[in-house]
């Protein structure tokens, strides 16, 4: 089994100067922090990933990223780096935010998880992505969660920290998952209509949570689905899960987070 050093040295240079997992400019000399724009995702990944090698040092410095990056109740930056677009605090989208609650609920984080919910639940499930990316002109009408099986993962991540809740919350999960095997087999569509613009990571991180978590004969529908009919993307080989992760981190610069979740063996819990 992979140990949790063996994991953080995949990724370990692809930590920039913040403590935050980015990618990097290759073409500058020394390589440069690029926009920062998927820092809060590719922080949630890594933490979910690390949490199963080594769950009390991936809380700690976890939590410690966390605490730079949250701006107000529920709200976060993409990144702390000031003079970055990512640094503005109402940029932060919904798939920026499904990692970090699915990790902080994997962590036992209970304090950053109720904040982050009761932000969510006071925003009436909008995100706080009023301002456009890469600082453009103009508001936008924010994220939202509306899909229920949305609802649900927040619902696990409660249950992932607090077991306990599971009596309560699975009768909840069984009407909240109903729509998810058409959420996925959309979800599988698109991805091989659009390729680039798909959500495949968010889609890979719910359905492992629903491996974990409660899963119910909707999720384990819903995974049937993805792990089966999501196919590879252009350029890429093999089973479609794992060739979606290979395809986005393939960019010369980018966190090897592929890497991680195929050696570790995270990825095969969806080819059950």
């Amino acid at each position: 089994m992979m140990t949790f050093d063996q994991g953080w040295a995949i990724v370990e240079k692809h930590i920039d100067g913040y403590g935050l997992p980015c990618h990097f400019d290759m073409s500058k000399k020394p390589p440069i922090l690029n926009d920062g724009g998927d820092t809060t995702q590719r922080l949630g990944m890594l933490a979910y990933a690390l949490a199963d090698l080594n769950a009390n040092r991936t809380r700690l410095w976890f939590k410690a990223q966390l605490g730079r990056l949250e701006c107000g109740l529920g709200r976060y930056r993409r990144h702390v780096a000031e003079g970055l677009w990512t640094h503005d605090e109402w940029i932060m989208s919904r798939d920026q935010s499904v990692a970090l609650v699915i990790a902080m609920g994997r962590l036992g984080l209970v304090r950053e998880l109720a904040r982050f919910t009761l932000g969510y639940i006071l925003r009436l499930g909008f995100a706080t992505n009023l301002h456009r990316n890469h600082g453009a002109p103009g508001l936008k009408v924010p994220d939202h969660m509306t899909f229920p099986h949305f609802w649900g993962m927040f619902l696990r991540a409660w249950v992932d920290a607090i077991p306990a809740l599971a009596v309560v919350a699975y009768p909840l999960l069984l009407v909240l998952d109903l729509v998810w095997p058409l959420a996925s087999f959309l979800a599988v569509l698109k991805g091989q209509n659009d390729p680039h613009h798909s959500d495949d990571l968010n889609q890979i991180l719910k359905l492992l949570q629903a491996e974990d978590v409660c899963p119910t004969p909707w999720s384990w529908l819903a995974q049937v689905l993805y792990s089966r009919w999501r196919t590879a993307p252009a350029g890429q080989t093999g089973w479609g899960p794992e060739a979606c992760l290979r395809h986005y981190f393939k960019a010369p610069g980018a966190i090897r987070l592929d890497e991680l979740y195929i050696k570790s063996g995270i990825l095969t819990r969806l080819q059950g």
